[in-house]
């Protein structure tokens, strides 16, 4: 059971709504930080900018999720599958126009 909000460190709730492709793209981003979702969002939202911190867990996190690609992008390369490979190509377009200005200096762009 949860702990009542009048003994949690952040007791207020903030939501907003988003189209689809703003969640993926913020998924995305979250992703290749490393960070939990609402410290990420606190972390842009209060400072406006977002650190990437290098560390065991939050490397092994982008690690998961760029395997989880590869393992994705073999199976529908293996089924033939135009739709899905469409959606999965997104995806990792994505992925990567946020990985990119992490570690590419800021006058490259990815197009």
């Amino acid at each position: 059971m949860a702990c009542p909000n009048r003994n949690r460190k952040r007791p207020r709730t903030l939501a907003f709504r988003c189209t689809d492709e703003e969640f993926e793209i913020i998924d995305k981003r979250i992703k290749v930080t490393g960070e939990v979702k609402g410290d990420y969002l606190r972390e842009v939202v209060l400072t406006g900018k977002v650190q990437i911190s290098v560390g065991k867990f939050k490397s092994d996190k982008l690690a998961y999720a760029i395997k989880n690609l590869a393992r994705e992008l073999k199976k529908i390369r293996d089924s033939n599958s135009d739709e899905e490979l469409k959606t999965l190509l997104n995806e990792t377009h994505i992925l990567l126009q946020e990985m990119y200005p992490l570690v590419v200096p800021e006058e490259n762009e990815l197009v």
